[in-house]
């Protein structure tokens, strides 16, 4: 036997077997997705901590692609489980039943023939689902490379835009994103004109293309680039012959995207670009009070210790991120320069001027402590207001954050006693 029946009887054999251990990989996939979106939201609050307001719309960008590749990634691997499971079906099941059976049928003969001619053939069915699933799971872990090289990358370099920005000049910054930028427009440009027809026998467009390409898919995939685009090329060099799978994967994209919508509101990604949501509010909002920040990874605003206050103090909880405490520091030691280390170690002061409380539109003087919270560790004050003259009923207290971003947070709560 040569050895290219050899390879072809391996192959095969390998293909017929693949399904158990694709069904395996898919059933764990579709776990990991679930638990990686709670890794982006944790993810998200760190960025979120760390980095100014001016990078939350480029966060934004990032973590967003994150989603829309993990959902993509889910609903792949969801639709993959249950067509391999509909696959094992047909296969146990044409075992039993090789094909249809127009003598043994519990129809007349007349129903049974016309509708066996609506229905498909039992082993090309098998086939189709079989060829789907395997299309199904290379494109679902391609898109899986390309997002976490994607999502690496620019967040590093994210981080080292921020961390270089003190010392050198943004628009130098913003070069290497303008080039890569540049040259995917101008390999979606010129791969258009390579694909018509009239160009195809053009060597030197062509050469040009395949630079372009070449140099666009190492710079945006970084080290498996060969192998994304030897996944793209067997989907390209097939094209015609497989145009209606490569629709149906288009769909199970677009179901990754209604996924990702759906899962979406419910995340710290909002808050990048609808910070409106967590201050100026004259409503009840949930997240307002301890009690109900049980699950919370981050506090994006300040934490009332409850709705309903029976006790003659009551105590708020400001989160001071990161990338504020560094502002609000260096701005304190550029004014002092005493070597007071007690007050170097705990910048209270440092910290509540850039703030006011105010309960009923009415100042009040408060005392601040510094404190790291109980249940997401983040570092903060915690502002006691004293309640002895405030009477029973409701009321609204209205934190003001000056500075830079300035904000007010209006928090109703009532008094029992």
């Amino acid at each position: 036997m040569s050895t290219t029946t050899n390879t072809r009887s391996w192959l095969q054999r390998l293909k017929e077997e693949s399904w158990e251990a694709e069904l395996l990989v898919s059933t764990v996939a579709i776990f990991g997705t679930f638990k990686s979106f709670d890794l982006i939201d944790s993810f998200t609050n760190t960025l979120i901590n760390w980095l100014p307001d001016a990078y939350y719309y480029v966060v934004y960008f990032i973590m967003f692609f994150g989603y829309i590749g993990l959902s993509i990634l889910n609903g792949m691997f969801l639709i993959h489980f249950v067509l391999r499971a509909y696959w094992i079906g047909l296969v146990g099941l044409s075992s039993v039943f090789p094909n249809y059976s127009l003598e043994d049928s519990a129809y007349s003969k007349i129903y049974t023939k016309k509708i066996l001619a609506v229905l498909p053939n039992p082993k090309e069915s098998i086939e189709k689902v079989d060829n789907l699933c395997s299309v199904i799971f290379s494109v679902g872990f391609t898109l899986l490379f390309l997002y976490v090289f994607f999502s690496i990358t620019s967040t590093v370099y994210t981080f080292l835009f921020y961390w270089l920005s003190s010392y050198v000049p943004t628009w130098v910054l913003w070069i290497p994103i303008g080039i890569i930028l540049a040259m995917l427009i101008l390999q979606i440009f010129f791969s258009a004109i390579a694909s018509q027809k009239r160009y195809a026998g053009n060597e030197k467009l062509q050469n040009w293309n395949l630079k372009l390409v070449l140099f666009t898919s190492k710079v945006t995939m970084g080290p498996l680039y060969k192998n994304i685009l030897e996944v793209s090329m067997l989907f390209g060099s097939n094209y015609k012959k497989k145009k209606g799978m490569i629709g149906l994967v288009l769909l199970y994209v677009l179901f990754g995207i209604i996924i990702c919508v759906i899962r979406i509101q419910d995340t710290p990604l909002l808050y990048l670009i609808n910070t409106e949501k967590y201050f100026v509010s004259q409503r009840v909002q949930p997240f307002y009070y301890q009690e109900n920040n049980v699950d919370s990874g981050l506090l994006l605003q300040p934490e009332l210790n409850k709705l309903l206050q029976d006790k003659s103090t009551m105590s708020v909880f400001i989160p001071v991120f990161a990338h504020q405490r560094k502002v609000y520091r260096e701005e304190c030691d550029s004014k002092d320069n005493t070597t007071n280390t007690k007050e170097k170690r705990n910048y209270v002061d440092c910290y509540k001027q850039h703030y006011a409380i105010f309960l009923d539109d009415t100042k009040v003087a408060t005392d601040y402590l510094i404190e790291e919270h109980a249940k997401t560790n983040q570092l903060g004050m915690r502002v006691f207001i004293p309640l002895d003259s405030v009477s029973r009923g409701l009321h609204q207290l209205k934190i003001q954050k000056k500075g830079e971003n300035p904000r007010d947070w209006e928090i109703p709560f009532y008094i029992e006693k």
